[in-house]
């Protein structure tokens, strides 16, 4: 079976296991572990992972991007605050809300996928349609995401929020 796989889900979940790092400026690639983890995983189990990388973006999520960058920046504001505080844990959570996944970091994870002999295409804008598209031509059998902004477009098999351990949901 072959599934195609939101990268940039992946990468923000990823960025999460070193978020203060990222957000103190430290050099750190520990983000691709998880996405890394889980296309060996799959490929254990036989299925052919296809990644699907962000292109640019949408001018209509102008706006919401933008209110995503505000929010970001809040909480990089609160982390550094919190950290020097001494709330380490407190510093962490608002880290990870801040956190950005950069196209540095697309790079480096398409890259790395490459060098595993995983498919890794970068959609011209969002990745959903890219996937969608996909999935509904045939060329996979179901998208693995962490959302529900497939089922628009009319995908039927969805595979949400699988874990480093294979749990997921299923629809």
């Amino acid at each position: 079976k072959k599934v195609v796989c939101d990268g940039y889900a992946w990468l923000h979940k990823g960025a999460y296991s070193c978020a203060v790092a990222l957000c103190e400026g430290e050099q750190t690639d520990a983000y691709l572990n998880y996405p890394i983890h889980l296309v060996n995983m799959m490929k254990y189990y036989n299925v052919t992972p296809v990644v699907v990388l962000d292109g640019a973006s949408l001018p209509g999520k102008h706006g919401t991007n933008v209110g995503r960058r505000e929010r970001r920046r809040d909480m990089m504001e609160r982390g550094k605050k919190l950290k020097g505080q001494g709330d380490a844990v407190g510093a962490e959570r608002a880290y990870q809300a801040a956190v950005s996944v950069t196209t540095t970091m697309a790079r480096k994870l398409h890259e790395a996928l490459t060098k595993l002999g995983v498919q890794c295409i970068i959609a011209p804008f969002e990745a959903d349609a890219q996937m969608a598209s996909i999935v509904l031509s045939g060329h996979a059998s179901a998208v693995v995401t962490e959302d529900s902004d497939l089922i628009p477009y009319g995908v039927e098999s969805c595979i949400y929020k699988l874990d480093r351990f294979g749990g997921c949901l299923v629809l």
